[in-house]
């Protein structure tokens, strides 16, 4: 039997292919390994399709209803 571990912990891409991909990546909730996007020279920064952003916007709101500082 061949067993195969990943040892990888992160995955990094462009935001062009991110972009590509986008539902895959904005559905993708796993820890490890975590995605990186790397901002394009080519295309300017849309922080509107940052899913690591927008996953801290999410945290900070949520924390906020949590403690009640709203």
């Amino acid at each position: 039997m061949l067993l195969r571990i990943m040892e990888s912990h992160l995955l990094s891409c462009g935001e062009t292919v991110a972009n590509m991909i986008r539902f895959l990546v904005d559905s993708y909730n796993k820890p490890v390994p975590a995605i990186l996007e790397i901002p394009s020279k080519d295309h300017p920064y849309d922080p509107a399709h940052d899913s690591v952003l927008s996953r801290v916007k999410y945290l900070f709101s949520a924390e906020s209803v949590a403690s009640g500082r709203r």
